[in-house]
């Protein structure tokens, strides 16, 4: 057993070096999360809002309910009735990815959201009205504007204390719309 004792202070000095305490890695800043739990009708629109002005996907995505859906603007309906005819979480996302694929690697867009109107159905629903305005930052020369403006009807639901964005109904006010900017992010 005496024999034994040096052979493990050797083992033991030779492992010791395995367990030194290192410095931590900071995180790349695309891994650094965006997202605030909802627990407030205003903490998630604060995430939809930096979800667009930094187009991250998997922020905006957790946004929306499993059921979501969007009703754009009759204008932009009426020349793309089949594109917009179902709009739902999985047209939400490609419309998102194309919008970000059509942007710069560092872009940030501008968003301006007013909030004109609230009115709650239930403790667990609600409607929120906004005026908008999206400036993109998109490099797609096929695209001429890079402002769209409008209002947008928001239904907002409960589930778990977290709210998410079941509806969204958009509306022009004179120029081009978020409507027309999904229309055209989704269907190239």
């Amino acid at each position: 057993m005496k024999k034994q004792r040096p052979i493990w202070a050797i083992l033991l000095l030779l492992t010791s070096s395995c367990f030194n305490l290192r410095d931590p890695e900071t995180p790349k800043p695309e891994t650094v999360s965006e997202w605030t739990s909802p627990t407030q009708p205003e903490i998630l629109i604060g995430n939809f809002s930096n979800a667009v002005r930094s187009l991250n996907v998997s922020v905006y995505d957790r946004c929306f309910t499993s059921s979501f859906r969007f009703l754009p603007d009759p204008a932009t309906q009426g020349a793309s009735t089949f594109l917009f005819q179902n709009w739902s979480v999985p047209e939400e996302r490609d419309y998102f990815n194309g919008l970000k694929n059509k942007s710069a690697g560092n872009a940030r867009n501008v968003l301006e959201l007013t909030k004109t109107r609230e009115n709650f159905f239930t403790p667990d629903s609600l409607e929120q009205f906004y005026k908008y305005k999206l400036q993109t930052s998109q490099t797609d020369t096929a695209l001429q504007s890079h402002n769209f403006t409008g209002q947008m009807r928001l239904i907002l639901t409960r589930r778990n204390t977290e709210w998410k964005i079941a509806r969204w109904e958009d509306s022009r006010e004179n120029q081009t719309c978020w409507s027309d900017l999904k229309k055209y992010c989704i269907a190239r």
